[in-house]
């Protein structure tokens, strides 16, 4: 096996945001594409990344694989890729990955078990495309005042909202928004959600903007497109009164 990234940004892409949220995990490779699908240990949350082979300068598989990563150890080695040139290959249980012209890593792989994960078929009654930066910032106030944010979203517009002992933090933005891309809601949908992890997806995915799919207490689903790569966050919801 041997894949090449014409830019990097692309490859710390896959492994930053994957390592946010798994320690261990297999990348899948097949003629077609490179995948990650896990969930972290907590079970909170779902994360998927796949990368079509046309995104890459250099494709060599021939057939279907699994490699299993230790993506604390890879973040730390292999960083900063943005417009270098980087190759992966595969030999003698270890991945060498070339950056640029200059450095070489050695990374050893892991034999990694993971069941299979099937994406929960929710039926969503709304999706909205938000500015990624302005999701963040709103998250991050959120935080500031409780580790559990509301979401709400109706005809008029989408809330975001947070309390805790008197306190109260809230941001409201109408669909004319122009941070709001694409907006697609009809009946009232709320569900709470733990801003932490929100915050973690948000600040590691390199994406302008990210589309928020909602159902009253269900988990949200954020997708987002990156450079080519396909990206999926699937969040629980927390119950009311947790």
């Amino acid at each position: 096996m041997k894949i090449g990234f014409e830019n990097g940004i692309v490859a710390e892409q896959f492994f930053k945001l994957a390592g946010q949220f798994i320690e261990e995990g297999n990348i899948c490779l097949t003629k077609e594409d490179v995948s990650i699908k896990s969930i972290d240990v907590q079970q909170i949350c779902l994360i998927e990344i796949n990368i079509p082979r046309i995104v890459f300068k250099q494709y060599e598989v021939e057939e279907d694989k699994k490699i299993g990563i230790d993506f604390d150890l890879f973040n730390k080695e292999i960083n900063k890729l943005k417009n270098k040139l980087v190759t992966i290959s595969d030999s003698d249980g270890k991945l060498t990955v070339v950056i640029g012209n200059l450095m070489t890593k050695t990374i050893p792989i892991i034999e990694c078990e993971v069941p299979e994960l099937p994406t929960p078929n929710i039926p969503y009654d709304t999706e909205i495309e938000i500015n990624r930066k302005t999701l963040l910032e709103i998250a991050k106030e959120c935080y500031k005042t409780s580790s559990t944010i509301s979401i709400e979203a109706n005809s008029y517009g989408i809330e975001f909202s947070a309390s805790k002992d008197g306190t109260n933090s809230n941001a409201f933005l109408g669909k004319e928004a122009k941070e709001i891309i694409n907006f697609k809601a009809v009946e009232t949908v709320k569900a709470l959600f733990p801003t932490e992890y929100l915050i973690s997806f948000l600040k590691n995915c390199f994406a302008e903007t990210v589309s928020l799919k909602l159902k009253t207490d269900s988990p949200v689903k954020i997708t987002a497109d990156f450079n080519g790569a396909k990206i999926m966050f699937l969040l629980a919801n927390k119950m009311r009164g947790d």
